[in-house]
């Protein structure tokens, strides 16, 4: 049997906690569903390839970090966030004119973004082209029903041939069209406005990484390819959390019947009765539930099957396990998925 052994560090990472929202916590190992999206992603394959993975390594430090995350709302806020014009709000880009941003402490009962009370304008031109174009689409669709009505009135009961109903609504569908591409316009104009918040976060940042990763494939297809293209992932965690991969090889393994594992580690819950802690103590560690595998659910979530596993160290295997392998250099790893 083979599998692919990496070794590879991190300056730092935040491998994210999904429960996290203000405190953005980090795992102390990277979870299955990371390094199975770097490894998809790197080998572009189109569809889910089963990988078993085993995950083991350290960390030096783990420090904290204030930084500021923008929260877009759904709509438009005319008493609170700040007031922005997207440059391209169809394209990946952050790039805005600031219009208007709010006054701090004021109460928002008595903030008006119109007038521009209790906000301070930056853009007033801007500010004053987008409430026009509010007032003329309000007014728009106001026209729109109204000649909607009247169109169906026109010929409503008066016995008419198809022929005679098209000529006498003609002049209700020409005003219709030409009032609906104005509205199309003013949509796409307004569509570049938005409402933010700018909220005050905290990141957790492991730092000095170093991981070995066991990886088995289920093809010798699926081993050539992350052969191939292991040194195109860029990152794991973060986007800015670069990896440098030092080794890479393609090794033997087989079931192991003892040894010790002195890294930090990641062990399934089912296989934690094949180890104990040295002098034969009971294991001891952190129940982390890891992401997997996902699939897609009707209201388009990604729901992900949930591995509990225990995040320990120092542990000697007593007895042969069902997931715990030992390679060609006697190196032991446990297989996670």
């Amino acid at each position: 049997m083979k599998a692919i052994k990496i070794i590879l560090t991190q300056t730092t990472a935040n491998y994210r906690q999904p429960e996290q929202i203000k405190l953005r916590s980090t795992f102390p190992l990277p979870p299955v569903s990371t390094i199975l999206g770097g490894i998809h992603k790197a080998t572009r394959w189109g569809k889910y390839h089963p990988i078993h993975i085993g995950i083991k390594g350290e960390y030096g430090v783990l420090s904290r970090r204030t930084y500021t995350n923008q929260y877009v709302y759904d709509r438009i806020q005319y008493d609170r966030g700040y007031f922005v014009r997207f440059t391209a709000p169809n394209a990946f880009s952050n790039a805005y004119v600031q219009i208007a941003k709010p006054l701090m402490g004021g109460a928002l009962g008595k903030r008006k973004l119109r007038t521009g009370e209790g906000f301070v304008v930056f853009e007033k031109e801007m500010l004053d082209n987008f409430f026009s174009m509010k007032d003329e689409l309000e007014k728009i669709n106001n026209e729109l029903k109204e000649l909607k009505t009247a169109r169906i009135k026109e010929t409503k009961g008066k016995g008419l041939t198809r022929e005679e109903k098209r000529l006498a609504r003609k002049p209700y569908d020409e005003k219709i069209e030409n009032l609906t591409v104005r509205k199309d316009e003013l949509n796409f104009e307004l569509s570049h406005y938005q409402s933010f918040e700018k909220i005050p976060m905290m990141v957790d940042l492991l730092n000095d990484i170093k991981l070995t990763l066991h990886l088995v494939a289920s093809s010798p297809e699926d081993y050539r390819d992350i052969l191939e293209c292991i040194y195109d992932i860029k990152s794991f965690g973060r986007s800015e959390d670069f990896i440098n991969v030092e080794t890479v090889e393609e090794l033997d393994y087989s079931i192991a019947e003892s040894g010790t594992i002195k890294e930090s580690i990641y062990i399934p819950k089912s296989e934690c009765k094949f180890f104990e802690r040295e002098g034969g103590k009971k294991m001891g560690g952190t129940v982390y539930y890891l992401n997997e595998q996902y699939h897609i659910n009707e209201r388009r979530q990604r729901i992900f099957n949930k591995i509990p596993c225990l995040y320990t160290s120092n542990v000697n295997l007593k007895e042969r396990g069902e997931r715990t392998f030992v390679d060609e250099t006697g190196e032991l790893f446990v297989l996670i998925n």
